[in-house]
């Protein structure tokens, strides 16, 4: 049981370039899988981060951002997404959900799930998943630091 020490940096390069290899490192360890991986950019800091990450590592990376028709532009991530994939040179999908598609979502989302799940992300993904078929084989990376770093997985037809 060691207790790490925080670092004292000397420069803010020095503290920069440990905050990238801190970073990479825990979104690298997620990148073990048996399956492509594939990042949900959402247009936000955070996933183009973890893009960005992923695209020191892997060329072409897949990219995925969903939308939502008739949405006032507060709430529209899409044309940030576009510019952050067209920048790193990803593979980029996009998806625009309507709300019928989300109604009609709903039973298969809530039967999937194996317990209460308080993120409606999980409808906009689960339409996702049905929209690029061919992409289901798809890891997918979610980073957490609290989280342990585990690999991603296929997930068999049915589960």
């Amino acid at each position: 049981d060691s207790v790490k020490e925080t670092p004292i940096y000397g420069n803010m390069h020095d503290a920069a370039y440990d905050l990238v290899e801190r970073f990479d490192s825990a979104v690298h360890c997620r990148l073990i899988a048996d399956v492509p991986v594939g990042v949900f950019l959402s247009g936000g800091v955070d996933s183009a981060l973890v893009a960005a990450s992923i695209v020191r590592t892997i060329s072409r990376v897949k990219t995925f951002t969903v939308g939502f028709s008739d949405t006032a532009k507060y709430y529209e991530e899409r044309p940030q997404a576009a510019m952050v994939a067209k920048y790193l040179d990803t593979d980029h999908h996009e998806l625009e959900i309507t709300p019928s598609d989300v109604r009609d979502a709903l039973e298969g989302v809530f039967c999937g799930l194996d317990e209460p799940f308080a993120d409606s992300s999980a409808i906009s993904h689960n339409l996702l998943y049905s929209a690029f078929p061919s992409e289901g084989s798809l890891g997918t990376v979610i980073v957490r630091t609290e989280a342990p770093c585990l690999p991603a997985r296929a997930t068999p037809e049915g589960d």
